[in-house]
């Protein structure tokens, strides 16, 4: 067993025995081969794969699932080279634009020429995501390629993604980050809880650190992650680091152990969920 097997079982072990999956992280980097989409800003950092494979080994995370980043927006070239670097342990969640009526057709031939295994939507206020002759057929189509939709949505849009949930019932759909509901707002943690009723809707147990006024290990944050896994059960929550942002908040370490170490309503059997199941149900890792 080689020293990143033995982290691996170790960490696997503290976290019920799971193959640990981390469903949320981005790379980028700057390069001519790969530029940012015109008009976005260029972060003053690079966060490439080989920096988040060494606190993947670090932490005995053995996979994850990189989420196609803004700074490169619709341009998943970046995404599929690293998905190709590393097709062990890494998979891949691209956007296209909800926008353009020819994107079902675009992710499809994502999903067929490079193994894509979700699509990203970023509702926003400009219409297109309750416009059901755009979002229809890219729902549909999702379904129908069993592969996850994934929403970095406000609690604001969740009322609306429920009415695509209900149309796509074989569809996986993953909520980011707690859908960013405020602490302490139970009527926006109300529109989250609600989307419990879909059995295929799913939800990440991210961005503590974020929505949090404490410091690690974000206490003031443990009611409302209990009431998400209350909501939905273990088999329908998973942690996520959202690497690199987290680093504004946390180190990679503290993202797992605030779930791991902090969290006592959480037993052994839990935690496999947290870890990685409910992540392999949703991407085949």
């Amino acid at each position: 067993m080689n020293r990143r097997e033995m982290l691996a079982a170790m960490a696997a072990q503290a976290a019920g025995g799971s193959v640990i999956v981390d469903p949320h992280v981005h790379v980028f980097r700057r390069d001519p081969e790969f530029p940012y989409a015109e008009g976005r800003p260029v972060p003053p950092v690079d966060h490439p794969p080989e920096e988040l494979l060494a606190l993947m080994d670090a932490n005995g995370v053995a996979k994850a699932v990189i989420i196609q980043v803004s700074h490169y927006m619709f341009d998943n070239r970046f995404l599929i080279a690293a998905m190709k670097r590393d097709p062990d342990r890494f998979v891949g969640v691209c956007r296209v634009d909800p926008r353009l009526p020819e994107s079902p057709d675009r992710l499809a031939k994502l999903v067929a020429d490079h193994g894509i295994q979700g699509l990203r939507l970023v509702p926003d206020d400009s219409g297109w995501f309750a416009n059901a002759e755009l979002m229809l057929p890219l729902w549909k189509r999702c379904e129908r390629l069993r592969i996850a939709m994934g929403l970095l949505s406000r609690v604001a849009f969740l009322p609306q993604a429920a009415q695509w949930i209900e149309r796509c019932p074989e569809l996986n759909v993953v909520v980011d980050h707690m859908a960013d509901s405020p602490m302490g707002q139970m009527e926006d943690l109300a529109k989250l809880l609600s989307l419990a009723r879909y059995p295929r809707a799913f939800v990440k147990l991210s961005h503590l650190w974020s929505l949090s006024k404490q410091d690690f290990p974000w206490r003031d944050g443990h009611d409302q992650v209990k009431r998400v896994y209350d909501a939905f059960g273990p088999e329908r929550v998973m942690w996520a680091s959202d690497w690199p942002v987290s680093l504004a908040r946390a180190s990679y370490a503290q993202t797992i152990a605030a779930f791991r170490d902090e969290m006592s309503f959480f037993n052994a059997d839990d935690r496999r969920w947290l870890f990685g199941g409910t992540a392999r149900r949703v991407w085949r890792v």
